[in-house]
């Protein structure tokens, strides 16, 4: 890579979270009347983030995060809430069987819900003591004979347009009587669209050791626009029971270009600029916040988000930066970005 573009992309990476972490971090600052400040880093590899020091947030721990099947119902999700001293409470809502509640506690917080068999799609909102808001949400795939021990693992969950990639499945299960196990092409809601071959799991190359429970294929995948390829494992015992894994997605973009960067970084010096000039007008912090949010859904590139919707979509090359950028370093700025539905999330950092 020329160092012009290692340039621009390292400057890309803290400027664009920077506007991103003021454009979703300053909705909370509104909704609460919370203040917050700009913040710094001396390295540079760092994003620099803006955040109102009393941000309302919630996050799931546990099943519902890190692991996305089960076979038990009713299941018991677990979180955490912050700040402890502004919650009043935690509800939860399943989408899908359209049953709801009150979690028991509140900075560590549980609830006990009933699940369909199927994708449950659950979410969890904190009510703050004023009222305001705050939610996160996942999709559990729930069948009693389910036995995934973790999730389906993908090796890539980035691609291009037009450019092929070798990405190899696998997915750990402990089940003895498996018949077979399948990986099947899915839309973004997980409804199965083909089959794409038979996991293995007999220590033939990719699959690494024979019989250790973990089930792998390999395919070779390209896609001719942008948007996404998903995917699921389904298993079929000796005795006909049949259940899937979750839905898994690679993301598919295009290489960035110079217009793009500029755009990208033009709006973030904008956006930095004009919050800071805001404050040091002797406006308050939500008087600033809100004025970055006039100009940023403005502006075309943005203009199609809406982050208190939990639908709301990223402009592509903005939305992709900010999935490679290492977001879960800042847990407040990560559970904002659940809530417009930015997928990726939950996995490492990538690299450019």
């Amino acid at each position: 890579m020329k160092p012009k573009q290692t340039h621009y992309i390292n400057r890309i990476l803290q400027y664009i979270f920077l506007s991103f972490a003021i454009f979703l971090g300053i909705i909370s600052i509104i909704s609460t009347g919370g203040g917050g400040g700009v913040g710094s880093n001396d390295g540079g590899s760092q994003p620099v983030v803006v955040q109102a020091s009393d941000s309302l947030a919630i996050a799931i721990t546990g099943l519902g995060d890190s692991k996305l099947t089960t076979n038990q119902s009713p299941v018991t999700i677990t979180g955490l809430t912050e700040p402890e001293n502004r919650v009043n409470k935690v509800v939860f809502t399943n989408e899908t069987t359209g049953t709801g509640g009150d979690a028991l506690g509140t900075k560590e917080w549980s609830a006990s819900i009933d699940l369909k068999e199927g994708d449950n799609k659950l979410i969890f909102t904190v009510i703050a003591n004023d009222g305001s808001t705050s939610e996160t949400s996942t999709v559990l795939t729930y069948h009693p004979a389910s036995t995934f021990n973790g999730s389906l693992n993908l090796s890539n969950d980035i691609m291009y347009v037009n450019e092929s990639r070798d990405v190899t499945f696998t997915i750990g299960i402990t089940s003895d009587t498996v018949s077979s196990v399948k990986l099947y092409a899915t839309d973004g809601n997980g409804t199965i669209q083909s089959e794409e071959g038979t996991c293995k799991d007999d220590g033939v190359l990719p699959d690494e050791i024979d019989k250790d429970g973990v089930y792998t294929i390999r395919k070779t995948l390209v896609s001719s626009e942008t948007g996404s390829l998903c995917f699921r494992a389904g298993v079929t015992e000796t005795g006909g029971e049949s259940y899937y894994s979750e839905n898994r997605c690679i993301w598919i973009t295009s290489h960035y270009t110079n217009e793009d960067i500029k755009a990208a970084v033009d709006i973030a010096d904008s956006a930095a600029s004009l919050y800071e000039q805001a404050l040091n007008q002797g406006k308050s912090a939500q008087e600033a916040a809100e004025a970055v949010v006039d100009q940023m859904i403005s502006d075309p590139h943005i203009a199609e988000i809406d982050p208190t919707a939990g639908g709301g979509q990223l402009p592509e090359f903005l939305g992709d930066i900010i999935r490679r950028c290492s977001i879960n370093r800042q847990p407040r700025v990560l559970r904002k970005l659940q809530q417009i539905n930015c997928p990726y999330i939950r996995r490492p950092p990538h690299q450019i």
